[in-house]
């Protein structure tokens, strides 16, 4: 699909805008919109997750949870382009949101501040935190969600990284106060919008192994957002001290996560067992060993959705000295064994 394509494309407006757009029509005329929220479905709306505040109560609709947004448990990002005409809504989720304008301009509400959005910005929103946005002309906006927990997978060697996108996804994932967003004016920048036109496309059309493009894509904006963008960004909080020495635990951790022991990351950071243990857990709300499982158990999830890898080589290269001993814990985290789960979200698995 040419550019030029890509752009009547997005012009063109979807099931979805025509509804908001006669909402939002009928909203000027209050006969007119007490008719129109008496004809409404409600079913048919909470099947296609349309939102109308004045009922917000009947439709009960949770975009909270990813099952709301993920069709399919292997996929880490979805991408789509954001309604026209939808209402104001307030969204809080538990995944990323990267934000990206491919066209025009709006108003970004994150919290209690306005954002204002132009053409090339990209906006990233983290878990939790409440955002909303209305636009009603011609302006385009790629909304690509990004599960939080493909961080500690598919997206791990982000975090080796000494840069303030690492920092920024390390401290949102484990602290949770870090920053309601970061903002990249990356505006005329065409690499970018060749990237997330990519990534949109793969998503569109989904031919065969669509989902590791789309992670190799948005791993190369991440990358150049980091390399051109570290004087062209907005964050809201600033770091002190003990936050840059948490970012840097956690990234150790997650580039060691096979072998790291308490010992060997109190060696590295000159710390004792104790006082960094603490530490950890003040800073986290988590202790080590919590936060190693989680990563190892997170990584093991993937491989078996992912892989046809046996049982006991994803125990293996997640950290686990023995299969037995993998199995237990997968089993005691997620009330299921490794093959049991494996049968259940993937076909042709296996067996140990």
């Amino acid at each position: 699909m040419s550019d030029e394509d890509l752009l009547r494309h997005f012009m063109e407006l979807t099931e979805e805008e025509a509804f908001y757009r006669r909402y939002h029509i009928a909203k000027n005329n209050p006969e007119q919109f007490r008719q129109f929220l008496s004809d409404l479905d409600i079913d048919a709306l909470r099947s296609h997750k349309y939102v109308i505040p004045e009922i917000r109560e009947r439709l009960n609709l949770n975009f909270a949870d990813e099952q709301w947004v993920w069709d399919s448990i292997d996929k880490d990002i979805c991408i789509h382009k954001h309604p026209r005409y939808m209402p104001e809504w307030d969204f809080v989720h538990n995944f990323y949101e990267i934000i990206y304008v491919y066209r025009g301009r709006y108003s970004l509400y994150i919290s209690d501040q306005i954002v204002e959005m132009c053409t090339g910005y990209v906006c990233i929103i983290p878990p939790g935190v409440c955002h909303r946005t209305f636009i009603c002309d011609d302006s385009i906006s790629l909304n690509t969600k990004l599960r939080k927990s493909s961080f500690q997978t598919s997206f791990s060697p982000l975090f080796s990284e000494n840069d303030t996108l690492s920092k920024f996804f390390l401290n949102t994932m484990y602290i949770g106060d870090y920053a309601d967003y970061v903002l990249f004016r990356s505006e005329n920048d065409e690499q970018l919008r060749k990237l997330f036109s990519a990534i949109y496309l793969e998503h569109y059309n989904k031919e065969a192994a669509y989902s590791k493009v789309m992670n190799n894509l948005l791993s190369i904006v991440f990358s150049l957002l980091a390399r051109h963008y570290k004087d062209e960004m907005d964050i809201l909080v600033a770091k002190s001290g003990r936050l840059r020495k948490i970012e840097a635990i956690l990234a150790y951790v997650h580039s060691n996560y096979r072998v790291i022991t308490l010992r060997d990351l109190a060696k590295k950071f000159y710390f004792s067992e104790q006082y960094l243990s603490e530490f950890i857990r003040k800073n986290t709300g988590r202790n080590f060993v919590d936060i190693v499982r989680e990563v190892r158990l997170e990584t093991a999830k993937k491989l078996l959705e992912t892989t046809d890898l046996t049982v006991a080589h994803i125990g293996e290269t997640s950290g686990y000295a023995s299969a037995e001993h993998f199995m237990r814990q997968f089993k005691k985290q997620y009330g299921i064994s490794p093959s049991g789960y494996r049968c259940k979200n993937k076909d042709g698995g296996t067996e140990p």
